[in-house]
Protein backbone atom coordinates (compact mmCIF):
# COMPACT_ATOMS: atom_id res chain seq x y z
CA UNK A 1 0.00 0.00 0.00
CA UNK A 2 1.57 3.31 -0.72
CA UNK A 3 0.30 6.58 0.46
CA UNK A 4 -0.21 10.03 -0.98
CA UNK A 5 -2.04 13.26 -0.98
CA UNK A 6 -3.60 15.46 -3.61
CA UNK A 7 -4.72 19.31 -2.98
CA UNK A 8 -8.05 20.35 -3.05
CA UNK A 9 -8.87 24.08 -3.31
CA UNK A 10 -11.60 25.90 -1.34
CA UNK A 11 -12.29 29.29 -0.32
CA UNK A 12 -10.05 28.76 2.50
CA UNK A 13 -7.32 28.06 0.29
CA UNK A 14 -5.67 24.81 -0.41
CA UNK A 15 -5.98 21.77 1.38
CA UNK A 16 -4.71 18.23 1.57
CA UNK A 17 -7.04 14.95 0.99
CA UNK A 18 -5.25 12.11 1.54
CA UNK A 19 -5.41 8.69 -0.40
CA UNK A 20 -4.38 4.77 -0.16
CA UNK A 21 -3.36 3.16 -3.18
CA UNK A 22 -3.48 -0.64 -3.15
CA UNK A 23 -2.53 -3.33 -6.14
CA UNK A 24 -0.97 -3.00 -9.21
CA UNK A 25 -0.71 0.23 -11.25
CA UNK A 26 -3.50 -1.29 -13.99
CA UNK A 27 -5.29 1.71 -14.61
CA UNK A 28 -7.43 0.35 -17.06
CA UNK A 29 -8.39 -1.60 -14.04
CA UNK A 30 -9.16 0.70 -11.04
CA UNK A 31 -12.07 0.75 -8.19
CA UNK A 32 -12.14 3.91 -5.59
CA UNK A 33 -13.14 3.18 -2.56
CA UNK A 34 -15.10 5.77 -0.77
CA UNK A 35 -16.21 5.88 3.10
CA UNK A 36 -19.20 7.43 4.91
CA UNK A 37 -20.12 10.68 6.70
CA UNK A 38 -18.00 9.97 9.69
CA UNK A 39 -15.31 7.49 8.60
CA UNK A 40 -12.54 6.87 6.72
CA UNK A 41 -10.00 5.16 4.40
CA UNK A 42 -9.23 2.07 7.28
CA UNK A 43 -12.80 0.85 6.60
CA UNK A 44 -11.60 -0.51 2.92
CA UNK A 45 -8.26 -2.01 4.19
CA UNK A 46 -9.49 -5.54 3.94
CA UNK A 47 -11.36 -5.61 0.67
CA UNK A 48 -8.26 -3.83 -0.92
CA UNK A 49 -5.81 -6.17 -0.08
CA UNK A 50 -8.16 -9.29 -1.86
CA UNK A 51 -8.89 -7.27 -4.86
CA UNK A 52 -5.33 -6.01 -5.45
CA UNK A 53 -3.88 -9.04 -7.45
CA UNK A 54 -5.90 -7.80 -10.56
CA UNK A 55 -6.98 -4.40 -9.49
CA UNK A 56 -5.96 -0.59 -8.66
CA UNK A 57 -7.98 0.05 -5.91
CA UNK A 58 -7.65 3.85 -4.19
CA UNK A 59 -9.48 4.96 -1.07
CA UNK A 60 -9.40 8.98 -0.20
CA UNK A 61 -9.93 10.85 3.41
CA UNK A 62 -12.89 12.84 2.27
CA UNK A 63 -11.52 16.37 3.38
CA UNK A 64 -12.38 16.25 7.48
CA UNK A 65 -11.59 12.86 7.88
CA UNK A 66 -8.96 10.78 8.72
CA UNK A 67 -5.96 11.94 7.53
CA UNK A 68 -6.82 14.68 5.07
CA UNK A 69 -7.03 18.54 6.05
CA UNK A 70 -10.09 19.96 8.15
CA UNK A 71 -11.78 23.20 7.47
CA UNK A 72 -12.26 26.10 9.49
CA UNK A 73 -15.25 26.93 8.80
CA UNK A 74 -17.89 24.29 9.19
CA UNK A 75 -20.03 25.63 6.07
CA UNK A 76 -16.97 24.82 3.33
CA UNK A 77 -18.06 21.18 3.82
CA UNK A 78 -20.76 20.22 1.11
CA UNK A 79 -21.34 17.93 -1.60
CA UNK A 80 -20.08 20.60 -4.22
CA UNK A 81 -16.51 20.59 -2.23
CA UNK A 82 -16.40 16.66 -1.80
CA UNK A 83 -17.27 16.20 -5.81
CA UNK A 84 -14.58 18.55 -6.46
CA UNK A 85 -12.11 16.98 -4.15
CA UNK A 86 -13.12 13.85 -6.11
CA UNK A 87 -13.05 15.11 -9.63
CA UNK A 88 -9.00 16.30 -8.62
CA UNK A 89 -8.82 12.66 -7.33
CA UNK A 90 -9.07 11.20 -10.59
CA UNK A 91 -7.08 13.64 -12.58
CA UNK A 92 -4.11 12.54 -10.19
CA UNK A 93 -4.56 9.17 -11.45
CA UNK A 94 -5.41 9.87 -14.68
CA UNK A 95 -7.91 7.52 -15.99
CA UNK A 96 -11.05 7.87 -18.18
CA UNK A 97 -12.68 5.03 -16.55
CA UNK A 98 -12.86 3.76 -13.04
CA UNK A 99 -15.45 1.66 -10.82
CA UNK A 100 -16.60 3.29 -7.94
CA UNK A 101 -17.99 1.61 -4.49
CA UNK A 102 -19.31 4.19 -2.02
CA UNK A 103 -20.36 3.29 1.64
CA UNK A 104 -23.46 6.18 2.37
CA UNK A 105 -21.83 9.60 2.11
CA UNK A 106 -19.17 7.74 -0.59
CA UNK A 107 -21.78 6.46 -2.39
CA UNK A 108 -23.51 9.44 -3.28
CA UNK A 109 -21.28 11.05 -4.68
CA UNK A 110 -21.22 7.79 -6.41
CA UNK A 111 -24.74 8.23 -7.57
CA UNK A 112 -24.02 12.28 -8.65
CA UNK A 113 -21.22 11.43 -10.50
CA UNK A 114 -22.03 8.49 -12.12
CA UNK A 115 -25.33 10.60 -13.64
CA UNK A 116 -23.12 13.36 -15.41
CA UNK A 117 -22.73 13.77 -18.71
CA UNK A 118 -19.59 11.95 -19.78
CA UNK A 119 -19.58 10.23 -16.39
CA UNK A 120 -15.55 8.49 -16.09
CA UNK A 121 -17.82 5.59 -13.88
CA UNK A 122 -18.82 3.09 -15.60
CA UNK A 123 -19.72 0.67 -12.86
CA UNK A 124 -21.14 1.57 -9.55
CA UNK A 125 -21.48 0.01 -5.93
CA UNK A 126 -23.56 1.52 -3.91
CA UNK A 127 -23.16 -0.48 -0.18
CA UNK A 128 -26.46 0.86 2.25
CA UNK A 129 -27.45 3.79 0.46
CA UNK A 130 -29.91 5.24 -2.39
CA UNK A 131 -31.33 7.93 -3.55
CA UNK A 132 -33.18 8.80 -0.54
CA UNK A 133 -31.71 9.35 2.95
CA UNK A 134 -34.97 8.79 5.68
CA UNK A 135 -35.18 11.99 8.00
CA UNK A 136 -35.20 9.82 10.62
CA UNK A 137 -31.74 7.91 9.76
CA UNK A 138 -30.94 11.65 9.10
CA UNK A 139 -31.59 12.61 12.95
CA UNK A 140 -30.02 9.55 14.28
CA UNK A 141 -26.59 10.23 12.55
CA UNK A 142 -26.80 13.66 13.51
CA UNK A 143 -27.12 12.91 17.68
CA UNK A 144 -24.36 10.92 17.71
CA UNK A 145 -22.04 12.25 15.06
CA UNK A 146 -22.53 16.12 15.38
CA UNK A 147 -20.49 16.66 18.43
CA UNK A 148 -16.61 15.86 19.27
CA UNK A 149 -16.28 12.93 21.87
CA UNK A 150 -13.97 12.45 24.05
CA UNK A 151 -12.78 9.10 25.76
CA UNK A 152 -10.38 9.09 28.87
CA UNK A 153 -8.87 5.81 27.82
CA UNK A 154 -8.22 3.43 25.08
CA UNK A 155 -10.28 0.92 27.29
CA UNK A 156 -13.33 3.34 27.73
CA UNK A 157 -13.13 3.76 23.24
CA UNK A 158 -13.13 0.39 22.49
CA UNK A 159 -16.18 -0.26 24.62
CA UNK A 160 -18.33 2.36 23.80
CA UNK A 161 -17.14 2.12 19.80
CA UNK A 162 -18.63 -2.07 19.90
CA UNK A 163 -21.54 -1.28 20.69
CA UNK A 164 -21.36 2.17 18.41
CA UNK A 165 -20.60 0.39 15.45
CA UNK A 166 -22.46 -2.76 16.15
CA UNK A 167 -24.75 -2.08 12.75
CA UNK A 168 -21.27 -2.59 11.33
CA UNK A 169 -22.00 -6.10 11.45
CA UNK A 170 -19.53 -9.85 12.78
CA UNK A 171 -16.18 -9.07 12.36
CA UNK A 172 -12.77 -10.97 13.37
CA UNK A 173 -10.75 -9.78 16.05
CA UNK A 174 -8.37 -8.33 13.72
CA UNK A 175 -10.68 -6.59 11.47
CA UNK A 176 -12.28 -5.11 14.56
CA UNK A 177 -8.48 -4.37 16.21
CA UNK A 178 -7.86 -2.76 12.36
CA UNK A 179 -11.37 -0.10 12.71
CA UNK A 180 -10.58 0.61 16.39
CA UNK A 181 -7.31 1.67 16.23
CA UNK A 182 -7.76 3.80 12.71
CA UNK A 183 -10.76 5.30 14.30
CA UNK A 184 -9.49 6.79 16.92
CA UNK A 185 -6.74 9.81 17.43
CA UNK A 186 -5.01 10.93 20.77
CA UNK A 187 -5.96 14.28 21.64
CA UNK A 188 -4.27 16.60 25.12
CA UNK A 189 -7.42 15.58 27.39
CA UNK A 190 -7.66 11.45 25.88
CA UNK A 191 -8.81 9.60 22.91
CA UNK A 192 -11.39 10.87 19.94
CA UNK A 193 -12.75 9.74 16.58
CA UNK A 194 -10.71 10.47 13.91
CA UNK A 195 -13.16 12.76 12.30
CA UNK A 196 -14.08 16.76 12.36
CA UNK A 197 -17.60 16.81 13.90
CA UNK A 198 -18.92 20.34 11.75
CA UNK A 199 -18.44 18.21 8.98
CA UNK A 200 -21.25 16.23 9.85
CA UNK A 201 -23.82 19.32 9.16
CA UNK A 202 -23.42 18.32 5.49
CA UNK A 203 -25.39 15.51 5.63
CA UNK A 204 -27.93 17.46 4.26
CA UNK A 205 -26.22 19.61 1.93
CA UNK A 206 -25.25 23.13 2.92
CA UNK A 207 -26.80 26.41 1.45
CA UNK A 208 -23.93 26.41 -1.92
CA UNK A 209 -25.38 22.15 -2.22
CA UNK A 210 -28.80 23.51 -2.44
CA UNK A 211 -28.02 26.43 -4.62
CA UNK A 212 -26.90 24.10 -6.98
CA UNK A 213 -29.47 21.59 -7.01
CA UNK A 214 -26.91 19.23 -5.91
CA UNK A 215 -29.30 18.11 -3.14
CA UNK A 216 -33.49 18.65 -2.36
CA UNK A 217 -34.66 17.67 0.42
CA UNK A 218 -39.23 16.96 0.90
CA UNK A 219 -40.98 18.57 3.28
CA UNK A 220 -40.35 15.57 5.81
CA UNK A 221 -36.41 16.81 5.75
CA UNK A 222 -35.99 13.52 3.88
CA UNK A 223 -32.69 14.15 1.51
CA UNK A 224 -33.55 12.89 -2.07
CA UNK A 225 -31.09 12.51 -5.08
CA UNK A 226 -33.63 11.08 -7.42
CA UNK A 227 -32.87 13.10 -10.25
CA UNK A 228 -29.31 11.63 -10.48
CA UNK A 229 -30.36 8.36 -9.89
CA UNK A 230 -32.82 9.15 -13.04
CA UNK A 231 -29.92 9.70 -15.13
CA UNK A 232 -27.60 7.00 -14.32
CA UNK A 233 -26.71 3.90 -17.76
CA UNK A 234 -24.03 2.13 -15.79
CA UNK A 235 -24.20 -1.24 -14.10
CA UNK A 236 -25.19 -0.89 -10.78
CA UNK A 237 -24.83 -3.18 -7.43
CA UNK A 238 -26.62 -2.54 -4.07
CA UNK A 239 -25.17 -3.75 -0.97
CA UNK A 240 -27.83 -3.57 1.77
CA UNK A 241 -27.59 -4.53 5.40
CA UNK A 242 -30.51 -6.52 6.33
CA UNK A 243 -31.81 -4.32 9.35
CA UNK A 244 -30.58 -0.84 7.99
CA UNK A 245 -32.43 2.41 8.33
CA UNK A 246 -30.60 4.30 5.81
CA UNK A 247 -31.66 2.02 2.93
CA UNK A 248 -35.27 0.22 4.19
CA UNK A 249 -37.08 -1.84 2.17
CA UNK A 250 -39.44 0.64 0.73
CA UNK A 251 -36.48 2.36 -0.85
CA UNK A 252 -34.93 -0.49 -2.56
CA UNK A 253 -38.15 -1.18 -4.04
CA UNK A 254 -38.75 2.17 -5.58
CA UNK A 255 -35.58 2.48 -6.69
CA UNK A 256 -36.32 -0.67 -8.62
CA UNK A 257 -39.54 1.47 -10.70
CA UNK A 258 -37.46 4.49 -12.14
CA UNK A 259 -33.96 5.00 -12.61
CA UNK A 260 -30.78 2.10 -13.86
CA UNK A 261 -32.11 -1.37 -13.26
CA UNK A 262 -29.54 -2.79 -10.56
CA UNK A 263 -28.68 -6.12 -8.37
CA UNK A 264 -29.29 -5.99 -5.25
CA UNK A 265 -27.62 -8.06 -2.18
CA UNK A 266 -29.00 -8.41 1.76
CA UNK A 267 -26.32 -8.47 4.37
CA UNK A 268 -27.66 -10.76 6.82
CA UNK A 269 -27.67 -9.54 10.80
CA UNK A 270 -26.46 -6.27 9.62
CA UNK A 271 -27.54 -2.49 9.90
CA UNK A 272 -25.69 0.49 8.34
CA UNK A 273 -23.59 -0.11 6.81
CA UNK A 274 -21.94 -3.95 6.23
CA UNK A 275 -18.64 -3.11 6.76
CA UNK A 276 -17.12 -5.06 3.84
CA UNK A 277 -14.25 -7.07 5.80
CA UNK A 278 -15.91 -10.49 6.27
CA UNK A 279 -14.54 -12.76 3.38
CA UNK A 280 -18.33 -13.48 2.15
CA UNK A 281 -19.05 -10.02 1.85
CA UNK A 282 -16.00 -9.22 0.05
CA UNK A 283 -16.93 -12.07 -2.46
CA UNK A 284 -20.11 -10.22 -3.37
CA UNK A 285 -18.25 -7.30 -4.37
CA UNK A 286 -15.66 -9.61 -6.38
CA UNK A 287 -18.08 -12.22 -7.87
CA UNK A 288 -20.34 -9.10 -9.28
CA UNK A 289 -16.95 -6.55 -10.87
CA UNK A 290 -16.05 -10.37 -12.47
CA UNK A 291 -19.73 -10.85 -13.70
CA UNK A 292 -20.03 -7.30 -15.47
CA UNK A 293 -16.16 -7.06 -16.77
CA UNK A 294 -15.77 -5.14 -19.74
Amino acid sequence: MKENYINGLSEEGFHKVYYRDYGCENTANTLICVHGLTRNSCDFHFLAKALKDKRRIVVPDVVGRGKSDRFSKPENYGYAQYLSDMNALLQRLNITDVDWLGTSMGGLFGIVLASLPNTPIRRLILNDIGPFVPASAIARIKMYASSEVIFDSLEDANEILRGTYAPFGPMSDDQWTYLFTNSIVKVDEGYTLAYDPNATGAVEGNKADHEKSMVAEDEAGDVTFWDFWDRIKCPVLVINGRESDILPPEVVKEMSTRGPSFDHVYIEKTGHAPSLMPDDQIEVVRQWLDKTSF
